[in-house]
């Protein structure tokens, strides 16, 4: 098997899906500004600001930024952690919710419709090997840290 030649032209098509929307997408979920209300939904709906730094693999200084942008909008709050009032904690609003969950089921709606474009098997098989990227791809991280 010639894994160089089908890792060019994975990377060709993910040009491709970038092109016609679907990473852009799936990027906008996951980073950002919407990246850190999706994982205050995720997270109860209430997070330290420096979890969601780990978690998005970016700078306090950014994630501070992000959240003042996201508290001026009306979609989270900052307050006193009241279990630790040196840290801060960042929490959904009723608005925030409706907007994040709205955003959430747009992208899962497009997803679902690729997916369902896919047939079940493939669309079984592809999910399958993706979560099988991301295992080989935290145990790389794991061994990495443990090199470190």
């Amino acid at each position: 098997m010639e894994y160089r030649a089908l890792a060019q032209e994975l990377v060709g098509m993910r040009a491709e899906l970038r092109r016609a929307g679907v990473e852009r997408l799936v990027d906008r979920m996951a980073a950002g500004e919407q990246g850190a209300l999706f994982l205050l939904l995720q997270d109860g709906e209430i997070a330290h600001p420096k979890d969601l730094s780990e978690r998005m693999g970016v700078s306090t200084a950014r994630v501070a930024t992000m959240l003042g942008h996201l508290e001026e909008r009306g979609l989270l709050t900052r307050s006193p952690d009241p279990a630790d009032n040196r840290q801060t904690v960042a929490a959904l609003t009723d608005r925030g919710v409706a907007y994040i969950t709205e955003r959430r089921d747009e992208a899962l709606g497009l997803i679902a419709q690729l997916l369902e474009r896919l047939g079940p098997e493939d669309a079984a098989q592809y999910v399958r090997i993706q979560k099988k990227l991301v295992a080989c791809l935290a145990e790389e991280a794991v061994d990495d840290a443990a090199k470190g």
